[in-house]
């Protein structure tokens, strides 16, 4: 079915496919494609649709932390960064999901994120500055630990001792 698609490009029939499957699914499909033909399915699938439906493929071939990579590194390209893409981009990550992303973007960019933000946004004055902060308190020790250390006061009651700990 998608080596008749690769021939005939029918918008609709991969739209069909892909809206009807789970996201695992969709992946599970870009992997069996890949072994078989030897090229993604995203590769594959380039250049034969208009742009934005091409990034909607993406999003439902890639794994997450992926395509979210993928984007910011699109938000750098052109004579311009794309400020409010990258804004809207990093703003909408934290914890695990950017940590993710991160290391997705250098796999991928063989760069850091946090290298490829500071040569876009430099000279941008309090946006590289608060975007790097950002992207550095991602690597704090504590990597998010306190959510699963975290306790109540109450809980403690008139404990002094685990009061003082905490």
């Amino acid at each position: 079915k998608w080596m008749i698609l690769m021939q005939d490009f029918d918008e609709e029939l991969v739209s069909e496919t892909l809206a009807t499957n789970t996201i695992s699914a969709n992946q599970r499909v870009a992997i069996l494609y890949e072994n078989k033909y030897n090229q993604s399915l995203v590769h594959a699938l380039d250049g034969k649709c208009a742009k934005r439906f091409m990034s909607a493929l993406k999003g439902l071939l890639l794994p997450r932390e992926d395509y979210i990579a993928m984007r910011l590194e699109d938000s750098f390209k052109g004579w311009i960064t794309d400020k409010q893409l990258l804004t809207r981009m990093l703003g909408g990550l934290d914890g695990d999901l950017m940590l993710g992303v991160a290391a997705a973007y250098e796999r991928k960019y063989q760069r850091p994120l946090d290298h490829a933000v500071r040569v876009e946004l430099s000279g941008n004055g309090n946006m590289e500055k608060a975007a790097v902060l950002w992207l550095h308190a991602l690597n704090e020790p504590s990597a998010g630990a306190e959510e699963f250390t975290e306790v109540e006061v109450d809980s403690l009651g008139e404990d002094v001792e685990a009061l003082c700990r905490m």
